[in-house]
């Protein structure tokens, strides 16, 4: 089960239960937020690091990954299924499409913009 909480400064922090005791994700300097969690326990969500950038990230193995952006400042983990591979939104380096999130696939440690619906804004 993922959670959240908000500890003694006011930080939202995320965390794992499987059971006996809670396991704190960690933090990149602000808020964490765990939106999903595939069956072999990897988590993916969101990170506020201490520039106060929203990242992407994965939680595996006992270590939080900061996944990068599409070149612009922002990111977001929100699923990743039984392979690893995980989707979420991301800004690009762009200056026309800086306040504009696209689509990422990450697979083999590598993001892929898979861009927006058409019309979409």
């Amino acid at each position: 089960m993922l959670g959240a909480y908000t500890d003694s400064s006011g930080t939202m922090r995320g965390f794992l239960n499987t059971g006996a005791m809670p396991l704190d994700l960690g933090s990149f300097g602000g808020d964490t937020i765990p939106n999903a969690l595939n069956d072999g326990g990897m988590v993916v969500g969101t990170s506020t690091n201490r520039a106060g950038q929203e990242r992407a990230f994965s939680y595996g193995n006992g270590s939080m990954r900061d996944l990068g952006t599409l070149g612009g400042t922002y990111s977001s983990g929100y699923g990743v299924n039984h392979r690893g591979d995980i989707v979420g939104s991301a800004s690009t380096a762009n200056p026309a499409e800086q306040d504009l999130e696209r689509a990422f696939l990450m697979s083999g440690g590598v993001m892929r913009n898979i861009g927006t619906l058409p019309n979409a804004t």
